[in-house]
């Protein structure tokens, strides 16, 4: 069971969350990133949720990776199947974009050339 006696009450509201994305807004030094890395944990370990499928996009490059470290110290061993990134990283790099227009094109029955003609 995890131990939620760390966090304050907004924090604990945010990682005890129900289901589906969540979207944490706070100011600097305010512990955003001890309570996503709790939530993570608390999706492990209380929701069963395999690390496999959770997603934490952050805005930079930096922020991601002090995130998938601080994660890690708390839970080595699934630090390392849990998908951290940017957006860039993730829609681009991943191809989510390119694919998701792909599959509108073909829903759309847009011409062949119009796929072909705006790649990103």
């Amino acid at each position: 069971m995890s131990d939620l006696t760390c966090l304050n009450a907004s924090q604990r509201e945010a990682v005890t969350f129900g289901e589906g994305p969540l979207l944490l807004l706070a100011g600097p030094g305010s512990g955003k990133t001890f309570t996503i890395t709790q939530r993570i944990l608390y999706l492990i370990r209380e929701r069963r949720i395999t690390p496999e499928k959770l997603l934490v996009i952050t805005f930079t490059r930096e922020a991601a990776l002090s995130m998938r470290q601080r994660f890690a110290q708390i839970s080595p061993q699934e630090a390392l199947t849990v998908n951290f990134g940017t957006f860039h990283s993730v829609f681009y790099q991943q191809n989510f974009i390119r694919k998701y227009f792909k599959r509108q094109t073909k829903k759309r029955s847009y011409p062949s050339h119009f796929e072909e003609n705006n790649r990103l």
